[in-house]
């Protein structure tokens, strides 16, 4: 239970319906990884749906986080690293020969044949900044398959593990999710996700050779007057902003 002496008067009726069994889940109980084999099936789909053959190509993961597409991969790929400013999970005491903190290794392995940035550039202080670092291991036959996960979106918070609510990240400020024990894991708060990320790309300078925008639904729970004033408005404040939160995801293929 959420302590509600902590909140004023109106945020508490919000508590009261986020408490209740009304308010729409964030993510599919059955999608969210709850062991390793989850982990590891969730890798192996990312791969094959973003990968095409591999046996004889140079993959890098940036942004990698616990490993896992970057570790699947090197039992493909002739050649896998992934790289992250962290090192979270067990993976990275065991593959130390293809998980590294240091971009100085991945440069060895350049240029790639494909760069994966999946659910990364939301999530750092620089986007463009770390686009600019990926080109500097890709060439012009380089594949740099993006995935954007916009503030705007139902889960893009990542709170669902803790709080599996939609957009919550959203419709309370971060002080009011810290008093209730949650902290977003989200730097970029988009709410222009297209056109935002169509300007970190451009300032890269790399081209744009397809895109596709992973659409979910917006409850009618969401028109409740009392999210009225918490949910961002769009074109001038006139109109609910039902296109940007329904892109859960932005899908992108890249080249220099």
């Amino acid at each position: 239970m959420i302590d509600r002496s902590l909140f004023a008067e109106d945020v508490g009726q919000l508590i009261d319906l986020l408490e209740s069994e009304s308010w729409p889940l964030a993510a599919p109980e059955v999608l969210l990884c709850k062991n390793e084999d989850d982990k590891v099936e969730r890798a192996e789909g990312i791969i094959h749906s973003l990968l095409p053959e591999l046996s004889d190509k140079n993959v890098l993961d940036f942004g990698c986080g616990e490993g896992h597409v970057a570790v699947e991969s090197s039992r493909m790929a002739k050649h896998s690293v992934g790289y992250d400013i962290k090192s979270e999970g067990s993976l990275w005491d065991v593959h130390k020969d293809v998980l590294t903190n240091d971009f100085e290794v991945v440069k060895e392995g350049a240029p790639y044949d494909f760069i994966v940035l999946y659910d990364v550039l939301d999530h750092t202080e620089d986007p463009v900044a770390v686009l600019e670092q990926v080109k500097s291991v890709a060439n012009k036959e380089t594949n740099i398959f993006v995935r954007c996960h916009p503030w705007i979106g139902r889960h893009a918070g990542h709170l669902y593990r803790q709080m599996n609510k939609a957009w919550i990240h959203v419709i309370f400020t971060n002080e009011e999710l810290e008093k209730m024990g949650l902290k977003p894991d989200v730097v970029q708060k988009v709410l222009a996700p297209l056109n935002t990320q169509r300007g970190w790309f451009s300032k890269a300078k790399l081209k744009i050779i397809s895109q596709t925008i992973v659409k979910g639904r917006v409850e009618d729970f969401f028109r409740n007057p009392l999210f009225d004033s918490r949910l961002p408005k769009i074109d001038a404040g006139k109109s609910f902003p039902e296109f940007q939160m329904t892109q859960t995801f932005n899908d992108y293929l890249l080249k220099i």
